[in-house]
């Protein structure tokens, strides 16, 4: 046994088998931290992105809210000038009505509106 521990081939082949295993290990480990590393990053990254995401899932039900909002207002809105337009018409049937069967109503608005009435009648509504 001593012959072979001796011989400096023997104790070279050990060292050698022992250096490609430590050789092996430290790649390995070496591999391993940088795993870590790179899952430790991705996690990071996966938190970023879910957070954001949720971020945006608040402001997809914040624009939705607000475009309910505005789709109502717009209805509302809609109806409003059908109102004032059915109104228009009505009040010019009765006009034409009026001024066909009344030759002195239809002699009045005939007439020029005098511009002190025209100030008045061309000024923006107040609300």
């Amino acid at each position: 046994m001593n012959r072979i521990l001796g011989n400096p081939y023997v104790l070279g082949g050990v060292a050698l088998l022992f250096l490609s295993l430590l050789a092996t290990t430290l790649y390995y480990r070496g591999n391993s931290i940088a795993a870590e590393a790179e899952s430790a990053r991705l996690t990071e990254q996966n938190r970023s992105l879910i957070a954001t995401n949720a971020q945006n899932a608040r402001n997809v039900e914040r624009l939705l809210d607000q475009a309910d909002i505005s789709n109502k207002l717009q209805a509302e809105l809609a109806e409003k000038l059908k109102e004032v337009a059915a109104a228009t018409e009505d009040a010019r049937r009765t006009i034409k009505e009026i001024r066909s069967n009344d030759p002195k109503a239809d002699e009045y608005l005939g007439t020029d509106i005098p511009d002190s009435l025209l100030s008045v009648v061309n000024r923006p509504a107040r609300h």
